[in-house]
């Protein structure tokens, strides 16, 4: 097995036992799986040590949040309920769905709510 050690950049956190860890995406690539993008976690790929979910380190701050659920209930579905990679990719599919529209329900609720500004007008905190 090839080693790991230059892969971790940053643990963020640990959630029921699980290790979440920024990594060095294009290492990844590089070292052991050429199609790896935005994450994986130890259910799905084997060079992935045991209980760790991994995030590449080059997707976008946008898509960060979305990554980090989707593996973590992929992870849950194949390690703990026994469910293949197909079934498990597809309901994480779903929440990550879910959870982009709520967040752009969001956005346009606080969007609707927020005066214009007319135009040619500069806000400067507290000053007009």
């Amino acid at each position: 097995m090839k080693k790991i050690e230059y892969i971790y950049r940053k643990k963020i956190e640990e959630r029921e036992g699980v290790a979440i860890w920024i990594v060095d995406g294009a290492r990844v690539r590089q070292e052991f799986y050429t199609d790896f993008v935005m994450g994986g976690h130890d259910g799905r790929y084997k060079f992935i040590p045991m209980k760790e979910v991994w995030i590449d380190n080059s997707i976008s701050l946008e898509e960060f949040d979305y990554t980090i659920e989707h593996e973590l209930l992929e992870r849950k579905l194949m390690v703990e309920d026994g469910l293949n990679y197909n079934e498990a990719h597809d309901r994480a599919s779903q929440l990550e769905a879910e959870m982009r529209k709520s967040d752009f329900t969001r956005a346009r609720t606080k969007e609707n709510e927020t005066s214009e500004i007319e135009d040619g007008t500069w806000f400067i905190y507290g000053k007009e």
